[in-house]
């Protein structure tokens, strides 16, 4: 098949073929000369399938819309599980850009396309309404929608597509979210924990004197002063842990045997150990009936090491038996689970309170001055110890020590409960000794924390042993002789796991998924409207002037049949045209509406009927 078209008017000026085509033209329709207009109008080739047609912007257009999809996905995988503070500015500000370029770039592939497709309907044949509905779908998203058409066409769908393009920017930018994320990573650290046993936690004042008076070293007060008033356990600033790390660290503290059992409550009466508590009713104290009990009871023996917490609390009011519990307390080495957070250390209660974590016991050889760990128990005795009894006969509550008022459980608080106390209201007890161990253990950690000044003749004699300071001489020797041997130290190095809570991006698969198939269905739809370029020979656009020219109207006449619409506008573009009511040769009451010359056109007319 013969691409080229030529003209009847080919050889007559084909000596004019390099004369400029504009010139001619323009100078034709100035003087109005239109038989010569046709004479001077220069043929053109129609060239299909040449390499000049190419739609090379539009398939630029194509694969940077394609690429701009890759790198949406991109940003979204990369951004996925990193922390926001590593993003600046954030994936969704990146994302917003993309999706924008994106969008007019590829909008612009869609309507060039939709171009070429109206163009290769009209070339293969078709009806108007088809090329009407062509043009429609490709300008208007109503017409996409709302015609009723069963019938779905190549630039129907296009339009579809090209309509859902909107949604790529929220789609992407949902696709990128953040959540709070733990990590745990082995760290370590040294922290101002000592590892040594206790020792040099009182002094006497006039030992030998009846009034003797014994009172805290400044390290154990200082450590029984900051656990009473709920000071911050801080670490040095060379040892802060930038997470919140989790610990397990020795220290001295106190090996726990808790028995437990239960009594009958009409057989717990005041013993001669309650008897302080119960004072001045201690002749008639078979009368009372103890309903809430913490007494601290010495071992004694040359170091007075170990003690005993006896526990009673009336849980059963239902009932009539109590809660009872025995511990004894020995000094030992145990292991504490440490969580630190800001530089502050605080200890992780077990949730088994009666669970051992003694690794080993006091190396007994060492001297008795050395671990004397009484001053421990007078503490907690100072904090704990109390009584509530019940008077039976005055049906009157007595309450003494400190803490049995906190741990009345007042929603057991009721009336008629238990006959056995002639029908009048009583209350239950919660269990004391979680809170009493968990104080003991900071109290040794806080005690772990303080650091022992250097060993002088003055410390020495204030040990607490009475063998040792009732000759200074002698404890000089004897202490002396072994404290050279064991390392007081400040702090232990300690491995740790650091627990950091960061906020980082999340990736939202369907989102992405959802976004990806719009840009991939426009692309497709952009491609699949430009496959047909082949087909056309000249460049081509949906200009109302290129679409008239195709209907070979007359007043277009002087322009060439296959100019492009610049051409036809540089031709025909300084002709002055109106669209109006004009004349039809059956006469001048029959009118009809056209754009024609101005000058043979006048404005319509107010309810006028035109043909």
């Amino acid at each position: 098949m013969d691409s080229h078209y030529h003209s009847v008017q080919d050889v007559e000026f084909q000596d004019a073929w390099d004369k400029p085509l504009a010139s001619e033209n323009v100078a034709a329709v100035a003087t109005g000369d239109t038989d010569h207009s046709l004479d001077v109008i220069r043929p053109r080739n129609w060239e299909f399938g040449s390499s000049s047609r190419t739609p090379i912007l539009e398939l630029v257009a194509v694969m940077s819309s394609l690429l701009l999809a890759a790198l949406s996905a991109f940003v979204l995988v990369y951004s996925r599980g990193k922390p926001i503070n590593t993003w600046n500015p954030t994936p969704a500000v990146y994302l917003s850009v993309i999706s924008t370029i994106f969008n007019n770039v590829i909008r612009y592939a869609v309507a060039r396309g939709l171009v070429i497709s109206w163009w290769n309907q009209a070339l293969r044949g078709t009806t108007l309404k088809d090329l009407h509905l062509t043009w429609e779908y490709g300008t208007s998203m109503k017409s996409v929608y709302l015609t009723p058409s069963f019938r779905v066409s190549k630039v129907r769908l296009i339009g579809i597509f090209a309509s859902l393009l909107a949604a790529t920017g929220p789609l992407l930018q949902r696709a990128s979210s953040i959540i709070t994320v733990q990590q745990n990573f082995p760290t370590e650290a040294n922290l101002p924990i000592r590892l040594q046993p206790m020792w040099n936690l009182t002094s006497y004042f006039n030992q030998d004197s009846d009034d003797a008076i014994t009172f805290y070293q400044p390290e154990m007060g200082g450590a029984l002063l900051g656990m009473t008033n709920k000071l911050p356990m801080n670490m040095p600033t060379n040892a802060t842990c930038d997470a919140i790390c989790h610990a397990n660290v020795t220290i001295a503290g106190f090996d726990r045997d808790c028995s437990a059992d239960r009594g009958s409550l009409m057989d717990m009466h005041v013993t001669d150990k309650m008897a302080q508590f119960a004072k001045p009713h201690t002749v008639l104290r078979s009368d009372y009936i103890p309903q809430f009990q913490v007494l601290t009871e010495f071992a004694g023996g040359e170091t007075g090491d170990n003690f005993t917490i006896n526990s009673l609390f009336y849980d059963d009011i239902t009932g009539s038996t109590v809660q009872t519990y025995n511990c004894s307390l020995r000094p030992a080495f145990i292991q504490l689970s440490l969580n630190i957070t800001n530089g502050s250390i605080s200890i992780n209660r077990d949730a088994d309170w009666t669970r051992s974590r003694t690794l080993s016991l006091y190396d007994q050889t060492l001297p008795p001055a050395m671990y004397t760990t009484a001053p421990f128990g007078q503490a907690i005795s100072d904090m704990y110890d109390s009584l509530a009894f019940l008077e039976i006969e005055d049906q009157t509550y007595y309450f003494q020590g400190a803490s049995a008022r906190k741990y009345t459980n007042e929603s057991t608080l009721s009336m008629d409960v238990n006959q056995t106390f002639h029908s009048f209201s009583v209350i239950g007890f919660t269990n004391p000794l979680p809170d009493l161990l968990a104080s003991l253990d900071e109290l040794s950690l806080r005690y772990a924390m303080q650091t022992i000044p250097a060993l002088t003749g003055g410390r020495l004699f204030e040990y607490q042993s009475f063998n040792y300071l009732t000759n200074f001489d002698k404890a000089v020797n004897k202490t002396a002789h072994s404290y050279p041997q064991f390392d007081f130290g400040t702090s232990q190095n300690i491995a740790m796991e650091a627990v950091s809570q960061k906020v980082v991006f999340v990736l939202n698969w369907n989102f992405l998924a959802a976004a990806l198939a719009v840009m991939v269905l426009n692309i497709i739809g952009a491609l699949t409207a430009l496959s047909g370029w082949r087909m056309i020979g000249r460049e081509v656009s949906m200009s109302p002037l290129e679409l008239a020219k195709a209907f070979d109207p007359e007043i277009l006449h002087e322009a060439g049949s296959n100019m492009t619409a610049e051409e036809i506008v540089e031709v025909t573009g300084s002709r002055r045209v109106r669209y109006g009511a004009v004349a039809i040769s059956g006469g001048e009451s029959r009118r009809r509406l056209a754009v024609t010359a101005e000058t043979e056109a006048s404005l319509p007319t107010q309810g006028a009927k035109y043909y």
